[in-house]
Order: C-alpha cells, then structure tokens, then sequence
C-alpha cells in the first residue's frame, strides 16, 4: 500500500463484519420456452466468490432442462446498509435486474445476519 493511503488512514476506524444469509423463497417467471432446471446464488466481491449449494426448479411444465450455466438475473447490494455495532438480523426482498430475456422477472427473499468481528483503528 502506498505512503499516501497509508496517511489518508491516521485516525480513522476500521471493523470487520460478517454477514450469513438464508434463502427463504427465489421467484422466477419465464417465458414459455425456457424452464431452468437448476440455480446457483453467486456473491462476489473484488476478487472473492461465494456460491451457493445448487437448488432445484419446480415447476408444473415438462421439459429437458438446460446444461450450460448462464447469468439470469443480477442485483448489487450495499452491505454497509446492513452493518451494525450489534448483531441484527434483516428480511429482505430483492427485485432481481434481469440479464436474460427469457426472464420476465425474478425476486430473492432472503433474511441476512451480521455480526461484528473486530474493530479498531485503520491500519
């Protein structure tokens, strides 16, 4: 790191969170063509990704699902909205930004747990 970030941090505080988040319910409307058969949620953030166990599709219509993995839906999340001195735990509804146009809307509901880790001066 640089002499002058390093400067730019003389005073400042620092504190490292942890979030956990559980899946409650993923909606997806397709069009009548598509039917996914499985789903991946990825988190990323710079160089780190996380990704979730793969989940199973149900549905009432029949069809070969699809092999190749693709990007369907994406939505950034702020974190530091949801970082506190004490542990809280927040529902959320996400409306997804659709990537695809086989999609004609997708939401994640999903409840995200932080906790503080560690806090102390910016080294």
């Amino acid at each position: 790191m640089s002499v002058w970030r390093r400067l730019q941090r003389v005073g400042k505080k620092a504190a490292k969170f942890q979030f956990t988040t559980s899946l409650q319910e993923l909606t997806i409307e397709c069009n009548r063509q598509y039917r996914p058969g499985t789903f991946v949620i990825v988190w990323s953030r710079r160089s780190r990704r996380y990704t979730s166990k793969v989940g199973n599709v149900t549905t009432s219509r029949l069809s070969g699902p699809s092999v190749r993995r693709r990007v369907l839906a994406t939505r950034q999340i702020d974190l530091s909205e949801f970082a506190a001195n004490i542990p809280t735990q927040t529902s959320l509804k996400v409306v997804m930004r659709l990537a695809s146009k086989k999609l004609a809307s997708a939401s994640l509901l999903l409840t995200l747990h932080s906790v503080i880790m560690k806090e102390g001066e910016a080294t």
